[in-house]
């Protein structure tokens, strides 16, 4: 029989590959913008986003295309990532580059199975579906691997399709930073801010009531809100914890007709408490005008 001791190492390594395993495949998940130049072409489309998260056990893949500034489209895949589970996910349209808005026959529904490879380092994903035709439907089989560089930053996908002649890759890059104007400030807590627009009114002070707009963003640009888009400011008392930290921090910086970008660490946000459409350990970002202080 091992000893005790023998027994305890056993299960600390265990644990290290464990924790290191789950740490590998944390690194893919966040948000991914193609690279358009290193990637096979995506016409029609001229923009493509993924949103990842990923467990040992399951994957979610959400898509974003873009055609120019009013067409785009989701399309959001569901594994489990076992080896064999097959997963149905509920899709409408075809949106292969070269079969832009052919319909999906049979029930609707692709059928998708996942893996991880190479101690985490690759995802790999197989879907299976039938294009909707004239002489009934085509079976399509998908067959991708999502491999992360060694560093965590780029994401290349391998992926080879039945309707293609051709293997096809698509190289994105992590969106890890917001696009900042010039001049940001940091703050003792973090908080970073930038006058866009000096106003010509007085300091808001704690205790005052303030109106205001603002528009926020994640990191990856999806906007999450926005007064101006309801055509409606905000109101609230600065100082009396009645916005997160980060607002009773900022909007204590700005003049009456300041306009500002506040870029809101998580700890002065929602911290590890996801909101709504805000993941949780979110920075947030907040384009902002002080209309009024009273």
């Amino acid at each position: 029989m091992k000893s005790p001791r023998l027994l305890a190492a056993g299960f600390l390594a265990l644990a290290l590959v464990a924790t290191a395993a789950a740490d590998t495949l944390a690194r893919f998940n966040g948000h991914w913008q193609i690279d358009l130049a290193k990637s096979t072409p995506i016409r029609p489309w001229n923009e493509a986003r993924l949103d990842i998260k990923a467990d040992a056990d399951s994957a979610q893949i959400v898509r974003h295309l873009r055609w120019g500034l009013e067409r785009k489209v989701d399309d959001t895949t569901n594994v489990k990532t076992d080896g064999h589970t097959v997963t149905a996910n509920p899709v409408g349209y075809w949106l292969d580059t070269w079969y832009t808005n052919v319909y999906i026959g049979g029930d609707h529904q692709k059928q998708v199975t996942g893996e991880w490879l190479d101690g985490g380092r690759v995802l790999k994903v197989e879907s299976r579906l039938a294009l909707e035709a004239q002489q009934g439907d085509h079976p399509v089989h998908i067959y991708e691997e999502y491999r992360l560089s060694p560093d965590g930053n780029t994401l290349t996908v391998f992926a080879l399709r039945s309707t293609r002649d051709q293997a096809m890759t698509y190289v994105f890059h992590r969106i890890s930073k917001f696009d900042e104007p010039a001049g940001m400030v940091t703050t003792a807590s973090g908080l970073r801010y930038a006058i866009t627009r000096q106003g010509t009114g007085p300091l808001a002070k704690p205790g005052q009531i303030l109106t205001v707009h603002y528009t926020g963003t994640l990191v990856d640009g999806t906007q999450f809100d926005s007064s101006r888009s309801r055509q409606t400011p905000y109101i609230f008392t600065l100082g009396r914890r009645q916005v997160i930290p980060g607002w009773d921090e900022g909007f204590a910086l700005l003049h009456v007709g300041d306009q500002a970008v506040l870029i809101v660490p998580p700890e002065l946000a929602y911290g590890k408490t996801a909101r709504g459409p805000i993941p949780a350990n979110s920075p947030l970002k907040f384009e902002v005008e002080l209309l009024e202080a009273k």
